[in-house]
Parts: C-alpha cells; sequence; structure tokens
C-alpha cells in the first residue's frame, strides 16, 4: 500500500485568537498546518507557542498581506512550489481599521484584506484541490455583517472606518443608510 500524502491546511490569520485556535485543532487533528500571517515575527511566536503545547505539530509559516494582491499572488506561487495539493484552506485573518486607508491598488483597506484578498487567495489555490468531498473552504466573518452592505457606490464607505468594517463582513446586500 502506498503511504498518502499527508493532509495539508491553511489557516489565515493563523497567530493570534481564532486563527490560533483553529491551528491547534488541525494540527492536534494530524494536518499539517501553513500559518498564514502577515508579521512573521508574530508567526513565529505563535508557532513556537503552538509546539510547547504540541510538540508533534506540523506547521510552517508562511507570509502572505492579504490587503496586498501582490503578496496574495506570490504566497499563492510560493505555496504551489512548496506544496503539491491542499485539503482545508480556512479563511480567516481580518483587520480593524477606524480611519479610512486604502491598498496599493487604491481599494478601502478592510475590505481589501477582509473580502477580496480572501477571495482572491482562494480563486488562486482552488486548483490545488483534491476532488474530494472531504475538501473545505471555510471563510469566517465577524457579527457586523448583519446590519452591513457592500456600498458599491463607495467602497470608502466616505471614510468612515467602521460601516468600512462592516462592509468587509458583508454577504455582498448593495443596501446602504445615510
Amino acid at each position: 500500500m502506498t503511504a498518502q500524502p499527508q493532509k495539508i491546511a491553511i489557516v489565515t490569520g493563523a497567530n493570534n485568537g481564532i486563527g490560533f485556535e483553529t491551528t491547534a485543532g488541525m494540527a492536534e487533528a494530524g494536518y499539517h498546518v501553513v500559518m498564514a500571517c502577515r508579521s512573521r515575527s508574530k508567526a513565529e511566536a505563535a508557532r513556537d507557542e503552538l509546539l510547547a503545547r504540541l510538540p508533534s505539530a506540523s506547521l510552517d509559516v508562511m507570509i502572505v498581506d492579504l490587503g496586498d494582491f501582490a503578496s496574495v499572488r506570490a504566497f499563492a506561487d510560493a505555496f504551489a512550489a512548496r506544496y503539491s495539493h491542499l485539503d482545508i484552506l480556512i479563511n480567516n485573518a481580518g483587520v480593524l481599521f477606524y480611519s479610512a486607508q486604502t491598498n496599493a491598488d487604491g481599494i478601502e483597506l478592510q475590505f481589501a484584506t477582509n473580502h477580496l484578498g480572501h477571495f482572491l487567495l482562494t480563486a488562486l489555490l482552488i486548483d490545488k484541490m483534491p476532488d474530494d468531498p472531504a475538501s473545505r473552504i471555510v471563510s469566517l466573518s465577524s457579527i457586523a455583517h448583519k446590519s452591513a452592505g457592500i456600498h458599491f457606490d463607495d467602497l470608502t464607505c466616505g471614510g468612515d472606518g467602521g460601516v468600512a468594517y462592516g462592509q468587509s463582513n458583508s454577504p455582498a446586500s448593495c443596501s446602504r443608510t445615510s
């Protein structure tokens, strides 16, 4: 019998909160987990903490800034060069800014990071996922989506960071209240 390749998962924002605990759970379940994080130092500190807790964990730190689409593309290329497949993609990372900021492409940074960055990452990696009922793409969002819509006419939300944050977690409704 041929040995099966180890199951591989990516967790974005794996260095803290839900991403950290998800990484621990996936590693404990026997997955090799790629910790996709924006800060190398924070990711490596989280990896070291996880290895102290789970010495047999199989973890790899790879850097990606989901608000920078060039970084997302570089991450996907590096992942594809390093790994033959991807079993589970957990789109967890998110940012919350209270002031209007844009990325290099001029897109409101929360929307670029929390929504479009994960969409692009998924699109770039989906061909690495086996046609298997156990393969999964899981996308998390904040409860802020419940009262938000996407403001297609003004993705900066008039500079209101709180409204922009809700929009970045929205399921694509077009309503806007002023």
